[in-house]
């Protein structure tokens, strides 16, 4: 059996989960969530059950410790704080997000596959030695819009979803 991890369950986490539910293989998945505000945890784990119920018979969810992500065949880093505005730069969220993302690390034994979408997911990939989910985006987008490389936006809309849909492709 599969056992995926989202570690972060804001906007783009909960999207990503929820698209895990709808992959060919998910039957035969595990999946491990957490984040670190307790209500947030409890309430997408409950709408994540249900959905699952609804399409496997069974839930394929749960709440996982530190030890169930070490046990995990990959796992996705959502974690972290969102922009502030459009103009704040890549660089002043390093700084915001850099404490926590160590912190995750710090119990990750490095084992399993692990896929970086806290922004800047290029500089934390390189920092924390893991695949960024923006060069995932980068050879989706090569191989079908080369001319304009806006192939989320222009496909999926702006949305979270864009970023999910193409995520579960590297699991």
């Amino acid at each position: 059996m599969k056992k995926i991890g989202v570690i972060g369950l804001g906007h783009v986490g909960s999207a990503i989960a929820f698209s895990l539910l709808f992959r060919w293989d998910s039957r035969s998945m595990s999946i491990c969530i957490t984040d670190r505000r307790p209500e947030l945890l409890e309430g997408e784990y409950r709408d994540l059950s249900h959905a699952s119920y609804l399409l496997h018979e069974k839930n394929i969810f749960f709440k996982g410790s530190w030890k169930d992500f070490n046990e995990c065949d990959a796992v996705i880093i959502c974690a972290g704080h969102p922009r502030k505005t459009p103009k704040e730069t890549d660089f002043s969220l390093y700084q915001r997000n850099h404490a926590l993302l160590k912190g995750i690390f710090s119990h990750l034994s490095r084992d399993m596959k692990i896929i970086m979408v806290t922004n800047p997911a290029e500089d934390f990939a390189e920092a924390f030695h893991c695949i960024p989910a923006g060069k995932i985006l980068d050879y989706v987008r090569s191989k079908t819009d080369k001319k304009s490389g806006r192939y989320i936006l222009e496909r999926k809309g702006y949305t979270n979803w864009g970023i999910a849909s193409e995520v579960w492709r590297e699991l």
